[in-house]
């Protein structure tokens, strides 16, 4: 009987790691989902304006830029407890977020 409540107890120890392992990866995918959609939006509003002219639309372009600083920071505290081979990962999307954000700027 101690050997099966001590079984049960390690087995439900180990489904609450795999919860809290699950919740923090679906966060981390909300978060890179939100720098995708800061992109995207971005590259939306760059390309209304450049083939209208019109600084309307670069509406979305504005708003997403000021988005991003806030997705990668909940994203750089969603990896914090993570191995340093998935913390790296945010510096080099971030790098990449970085670039594709200066040749909008520049086109614009």
């Amino acid at each position: 009987m101690a050997w099966n409540m001590y079984l049960a107890v390690n087995h439900l120890k180990q489904m609450q790691k795999i919860a809290t392992l699950t919740r923090e990866s679906a966060i981390i995918q909300a978060d890179i989902s939100g720098v995708l959609k800061d992109l995207t939006d971005m590259g939306t509003g760059q390309r209304g304006y450049l083939l209208t002219g019109g600084p309307s639309y670069l509406q979305p372009h504005t708003d997403a830029k000021g988005r991003i600083g806030n997705d990668f920071s909940g994203l750089g505290v969603a990896l914090v407890n993570r191995a340093e081979g998935e913390r790296s990962l945010e510096s080099q999307l971030e790098s990449l977020a970085n670039s594709r954000q200066a040749e909008m700027e520049r086109s614009i």
